[in-house]
């Protein structure tokens, strides 16, 4: 009996023990079961909380995006044509006349300075006895023709001849600013002879004296034009540009360097050549290198202005006076400073006055003074 009730306490006692330890551990599993819950929703919630922000984000920079899209930007408006202060006349005649008072006009004023430039070109193939091969003496006239001869016209100023019986037709037609008179003249005007009495002519067979001495020389004239360039907006002479094609045939001998270039040493050369002098003015005054401007208030820049003066002119040989339509909205300074104060509906006109060698030269542009966002280079 003892053996078995001790056999029973025994058991109870395992039973008590165990009991316990099993509620134990179902509670482990069952955190076991819950940890990787939490730890997804807790991944869950972060990512939504993520994704809201990025949503959030995206939907302020639209916002902003949309605010700045439909920021207005200014857009300069098309640059009116500037009007004509002169007009092109109709007819040979009247363009000839024309152009002789503005050439006359152009030399003769005493606040215009003008330079020549000469240019003579090849207008064509040498034509020489030479064998392909023995090219030397033809390139010495090839580069002398293109080059060393221009200079010997720098000086000389040819007289124009815009006689009515030498025009053999007259065209005038407008480019942009400018109007371009085109006279087509006579060939035969040139006077060949006195032009082989020429310095220049003598200059030119001095340059080939190495290479041939001169026997007998031809020359032919082939064309002659003059070209005038007129703005139409001053009504100033811009250029004057004189083109004379000729072609020169000369019968030489050849010096010892070259004789044995041909049978007999002598050698027949035919240069076709295009000569043109170029007569440019220069006008002193005030030019607004821009016509229009845009400015956002309490901007500050100065005009886009150049005076034409005397390369020695000091500050006490001129006066400069700048003024504008609308004080309220742009501040102007003699010194050529602007000053956006305020936007305005209509754009400010900017006038400069200068007064210089006993003449006055006025220019005009036009500022837009404006609260719009400006694009980059709006002014240029």
């Amino acid at each position: 009996m003892e053996n078995e009730k001790e056999r029973n306490i025994e058991e109870a006692t395992v039973k008590v023990d165990e009991a316990p330890t099993v509620k134990v551990d179902e509670e482990k599993a069952v955190k076991k079961e819950k940890k990787p819950m939490k730890k997804g929703v807790k991944a869950l919630l972060w990512t939504l909380f993520v994704l809201a922000m990025i949503g959030l984000c995206l939907g302020l920079g639209a916002l902003y995006l949309k605010k700045e899209g439909v920021k207005k930007t200014f857009e300069m408006p098309p640059e009116a044509p500037r009007p004509s202060i002169v007009e092109l006349p109709e007819g040979e005649d009247a363009l000839l006349a024309f152009s002789a008072e503005l050439y006359e006009t152009a030399t003769t004023a005493d606040d215009v300075t003008h330079g020549w430039g000469t240019a003579v070109s090849l207008a064509g193939e040498l034509v020489t006895p030479f064998r392909p091969a023995d090219n030397a003496l033809a390139g010495l006239i090839r580069d002398n023709a293109a080059g060393q001869i221009a200079p010997l016209y720098a000086e000389t100023v040819p007289e124009l001849p815009l006689e009515k019986s030498n025009v053999l037709s007259a065209e005038g037609a407008e480019e942009g600013d400018n109007y371009i008179i085109t006279f087509n003249i006579d060939p035969s005007v040139a006077d060949v002879e006195a032009m082989k009495q020429s310095d220049i002519y003598k200059g030119i067979t001095d340059l080939f004296a190495s290479a041939a001495t001169v026997d007998e020389i031809k020359i032919e004239p082939q064309s002659v034009s003059v070209r005038f360039s007129v703005n139409r907006t001053n009504g100033h002479l811009n250029d004057v540009a004189y083109t004379r094609s000729f072609q020169v045939t000369a019968a030489t001998t050849l010096t010892d360097a070259y004789r044995a270039l041909t049978d007999d040493g002598k050698a027949t050369i035919t240069v076709p050549y295009v000569t043109t002098q170029t007569a440019s003015f220069n006008y002193y005054g005030a030019y607004f290198t821009q016509r229009q401007v845009a400015m956002k208030p309490g901007d500050e820049e100065y005009m886009p202005l150049h005076l034409n003066l005397k390369p020695d002119a000091t500050d006490d040989d001129f006066t400069s006076k700048a003024t504008c339509s609308n004080p309220d909205a742009l501040e102007v300074h003699d010194d050529g400073l602007m000053i956006a104060k305020s936007a305005a509906e209509e754009p400010v006109t900017v006038t400069v006055v200068l007064s210089y060698l006993g003449h006055e030269y006025t220019d005009t542009m036009l500022v837009y003074v404006t609260d719009l966002q400006l694009e980059v280079n709006t002014n240029g």
